[in-house]
């Protein structure tokens, strides 16, 4: 009997219970990449550890994702679910963010529960895996520049493979922020090849690039974007920023000026000037030049060169020139420029640097309109230039030259030329461009030009009209068209070959010549195509031509027409111009017919006319 009872109590089933919630966490995609934010889902479950007992609902959830320690950051706050009950699960959504430098590797970061159950708050805690993997990253050793402000030169990287797989087909690609910095011709972008780099290789890349003259010292942002392949032949990327500070602006000053030479006469020009730095130079010149015609240097020169060579910051050197002053000239500042051309360690020709100096008290402020020259013609378009000089005393700013056409049957393409900042002496060249009609009539024109400028005092003033003159000229044909191959025999067919050349000031496009035959030439192959043709440049067209057997030897004429369109897009027509052909007998074919009866009608008259007269 006893027996019996214990193995009864052996074979009870136990029974189901109802226990307190217990939770449990899953993560279907744990995999992130350093340096990268990422969404991690999570899937929460309320659920008992026996599968036979079943949980209690738990009340009020908040979850909560700590990084426990690891490198990854939290971006996300606590999160209210509400209710969990037995055996239900809710996917949770993370923002996280991997930093750069975290090692590869899987991390257990904890996640907080805050519930009610029982009408008592609980707490609990589970922890998720996150595997963070291993991938090429980079990062920028070092960023080196010998561009100064103002001038060219190289930026080189030096970067390191900083990740745990190697990188393949790699290119470093670099983007200025900054509009005052720019790679290569003038690009915002600029990228080097690198191929394949090894996790914890290092490697220098090198880039063109300049800082322009509205660029200061501090540093200016370039974006690094790595573009590679990994290890499994999916592209990825890594980004990172560099600092890049142009080095000082290379710079002289002049620290003296003697002039000896008087109005009327000749002198000694002495000046010093001062390697302000903060390089050294080298295979260094100095061109002086003024801008004003009572100012002129040896034998009347314009400009004098000396050759200064290596020259080291804080060095001063003296130069001496021959001056000559006009007897035009008046008691004032007379602009004198020194302009230094040099190289640097490295043997790259940099950007000139100009000094201005003065020799004694300038005028009231007054402008010139010096080198007018003009290509203007009936019926095509043309251009008006000139050199618009400073003569006054002081500098100007915002020099805008107004055109003024009134009186006259021209038509500016634009009426004002924005020249800039004017200093005292200073010359700038000034160009307009106008149309002549058709219906033009030759001669001399008379245009205006106006300037507009701001003093020192921010003012905007205008100048008097300064008159121009200008010469327009018989219509010019739009090319010159020369024959290279104009010489077929009597029933033959071949090619003509003439050349074109564009006489116009401006280059044009889309020409279209069309040759025009009669007998005994023919053409069936009569119009050819050019692109373009800049100023004076020649394009060789040929076309099909046959002569029929009928032709008579001798020139015969064809004639060709062109269109094309100028710089405005101005669809146009030049021609007729006629080329001669010439038609010559074909080798061995005899004596000539018609120049045989010709002779002999002439002996026929000759012969009767002397019978009459003897």
């Amino acid at each position: 009997m006893v027996v019996a009872v214990v193995i009864g109590m052996i074979a009870a089933p136990v029974a189901a219970k109802s226990v307190d919630p217990r939770f449990e966490a899953y993560v279907p995609d744990p995999l992130v990449e350093p340096g990268r934010e990422a969404t991690i889902t999570v899937q929460l479950l309320n659920d008992a550890k026996d599968v036979d007992d079943t949980v209690k609902t738990a009340k009020q959830v908040r979850v909560t994702m700590r990084s426990g320690g690891s490198p990854i950051s939290i971006e996300s706050g606590t999160r209210l679910i509400g209710e969990l009950a037995d055996g239900t699960p809710r996917e949770i959504q993370f923002r996280i963010t991997v930093p750069r430098d975290a090692e590869p590797g899987t991390y257990r970061l904890p996640i907080d529960l805050e519930y009610e159950f029982e009408d008592e708050s609980e707490t609990s805690t589970v922890k998720v895996p996150i595997t963070v993997e291993s991938v090429a990253r980079f990062s920028v050793v070092s960023a080196e520049t010998s561009a100064s402000i103002g001038d060219t030169g190289t930026l080189t990287l030096t970067m390191e493979n900083v990740g745990g797989e190697t990188a393949y087909d790699t290119t470093v690609l670099v983007e200025s922020t900054d509009a005052a910095l720019t790679f290569g011709a003038g690009s915002p972008t600029s990228e080097g090849f690198v191929g394949r780099w090894a996790p914890g290789e290092t490697r220098q890349v090198s880039f063109k690039l300049g800082f322009d003259e509205t660029a200061i010292r501090r540093n200016y942002s370039v974006r690094t974007t790595v573009q590679f392949e990994d290890e499994a032949g999916q592209a990825r990327t890594d980004s990172v920023a560099a600092g890049i500070e142009p080095l000082p602006r290379q710079s002289f000053e002049v620290v003296e000026v003697t002039s000896a030479a008087p109005i009327g006469g000749a002198g000694q020009l002495e000046l010093a000037i001062r390697n302000t730095g903060p390089d050294p130079v080298y295979d260094s010149t100095v061109t002086v030049s003024s801008a004003d015609a009572d100012i002129a240097f040896a034998e009347g020169a314009p400009e004098s060169q000396s050759y200064t060579g290596e020259w080291a910051p804080g060095e001063v050197k003296r130069l001496s020139y021959r001056l000559r002053v006009s007897d035009q000239a008046v008691q004032r500042d007379y602009s004198v420029s020194a302009t230094i051309n040099y190289e640097d360690q490295a043997g790259n020709e940099r950007r000139p640097r100009t000094v201005l100096t003065a020799i004694t008290p300038l005028p009231e402020q007054t402008f010139e309109v010096r080198d007018i020259s003009e290509s203007l013609s009936v019926g095509s378009t043309g251009s008006v230039e000139a050199v618009l000089v400073n003569t006054g005393e002081s500098s100007v700013r915002e020099v805008v030259v107004v055109l003024q056409v009134e009186g006259t049957d021209l038509s500016p393409r634009a009426i004002e030329y924005p020249v800039g900042d004017l200093a005292a002496g200073e010359s700038a060249p000034v160009s307009f461009t106008l149309d002549v009609p058709d219906a033009a009539v030759p001669g001399a024109r008379r245009l205006g030009f106006q300037v507009r400028y701001e003093n020192d005092a921010g003012d905007t003033l205008q100048s008097d009209l300064i008159g121009v003159p200008v010469d327009v000229t018989e219509r010019k044909p739009a090319f010159t068209v020369r024959p290279i191959n104009a010489s077929f025999a009597v029933d033959s067919t071949g090619t003509l070959t003439v050349d074109i050349t564009n006489d116009l000031s401006g280059p044009i496009t889309d020409i279209s010549a069309s040759l025009t035959a009669t007998e005994p030439l023919e053409s069936e192959d009569a119009t050819t195509f050019v692109n373009s043709l800049g100023p004076g440049e020649t394009a060789r067209l040929s076309f099909k031509l046959e002569v029929t057997d009928d032709a008579i030897p001798k020139t015969h004429p064809v004639q060709l027409d062109i269109s094309y369109r100028d710089e405005a897009g101005t669809l146009k027509e030049s021609g007729p111009y006629r080329v001669g052909i010439t038609v010559n007998q074909p080798p061995g074919s005899g004596l000539p017919i018609v120049p045989i009866v010709a002779v002999v009608i002439a002996l026929g008259i000759g012969a009767a006319w002397w019978y009459r007269r003897r």
